[in-house]
Formats: C-alpha cells, structure tokens, sequence
C-alpha cells in the first residue's frame, strides 16, 4: 500500500477517534498510529462479530473447505503482496 493509500484508509478511522497519529519522537518523517480507548473499544466488540461470520464460514463449507480456502487465500494474498502488485 502507497503512502497515500494508507492516508485515505486511516483518516476515517482518525476522525472518527479510533486511531491516534502522532509524529515519532525519535524520528520526526515518522508517524506513529495508535488505537484510542474508543478504538479499542470498537475492535473488542468486533470480535464477536468476526467469531460468528467464522463459524457461519465453516458451516456452510465444512471445516476441511473453510480451511482449504482460507490456506489458498492466504497464499494469493501472501504473493501479491511480496510482488508488490497490491
């Protein structure tokens, strides 16, 4: 992801105070994002969210797909992101 990628992705989650970015002190060209109380908050009550929609992923598909799927997925993601075409 381009520096002006990770920008548009994280401004809304800055605005809507679930991240904090601040200039790296020891390295002011840096910035340094954190989670807010609220942010955390908000990807505490996510995991349920994401337990269930698993659970309903390995339902529908059996464990053996799910996996399966989730390993090939993971590879594909895996390789676009070492060849940089993501």
């Amino acid at each position: 992801m381009d520096r002006g990628g990770l920008a548009h992705t994280l401004k809304p989650l800055q605005r809507d105070g679930l991240i904090s970015v601040n200039v790296d002190p020891l390295d002011g060209r840096s910035r340094l994002v954190s989670l807010t109380p609220a942010g955390i908050e908000k990807l505490t009550e996510s995991d349920s969210y994401w337990f269930h929609a698993q659970q309903q992923f390995e339902q529908r598909l059996g464990a053996a797909e799910a996996e399966a799927l989730q390993i090939l997925l993971s590879r594909l993601v895996t390789s676009e992101f070492s060849q940089g075409e993501m």
